[in-house]
Formats: structure tokens, C-alpha cells, sequence
């Protein structure tokens, strides 16, 4: 029962975090988190359409609902938290800006 309760404060603390933090620790800390949940319960996997395969595993949407943000920034700040481990160089920009680098790099 204490891993459910730490996971449950864990959560909140997440939740709160969204708002309070720098974006850079954010962006670390639910990085982890969803890491740490699709190692609990597996990476998602769809099945094709039509047949009895039903989603299993975690994804942003379990990771957005969890931490009650949107699909939309769970995404953007999954996505700077990668980024962030590979260049240093975004700590010190602005979000908006370390965001508009991001995006510019996936669309290549």
C-alpha cells in the first residue's frame, strides 16, 4: 500500500510542480515519471484496427491524465526533457524559445 501512497504524492507533487517550478526541473521530473511508468506497465502498443488488440501499456495520454495537464504540454515538456539531456544549452533559454528550437529540430 506505501507504493501506491508515494506514487499518489508523487503525483500531486508532479501536478504542482507544473506550475511552480522552473520549466527545466518540470520537464526532468516528468520525464522520469513517465519513464518510470512505461517501465511499470510497458511502452503503448496498439493493435490494428478492427481486431480484439486493445491498447496496452503507458503513454502521454495515461502520463497527461495521471498528472492532469493536457496531451499537448505533457508532450511538449516530454519532449524538452529529452532534449534537455542531450544539449545543456537549453537551460538557460526561455521556454518559448527552448520549445521553438525543439519543434524546429523535429520537423527536420
Amino acid at each position: 500500500m506505501q507504493g501506491i501512497e508515494t506514487l499518489e504524492s508523487r503525483k500531486k507533487a508532479l501536478h504542482s510542480l507544473a506550475f511552480r517550478a522552473h520549466w527545466t526541473e518540470t520537464a526532468r521530473h516528468i520525464l522520469e515519471f513517465h519513464e518510470e511508468q512505461q517501465e511499470r506497465f510497458g511502452k503503448v502498443t496498439r493493435g490494428r484496427p478492427g481486431e480484439k488488440a486493445d491498447k496496452t501499456g503507458w503513454g502521454i495520454k495515461e502520463t497527461a491524465e495521471d498528472l492532469d495537464i493536457s496531451v499537448a504540454m505533457t508532450c511538449d515538456y516530454l519532449n524538452l526533457g529529452r532534449a534537455l539531456r542531450e544539449d545543456i544549452s537549453l537551460r538557460v533559454r526561455e521556454l518559448r524559445d527552448a520549445l521553438f528550437s525543439i519543434r524546429k529540430k523535429i520537423e527536420r
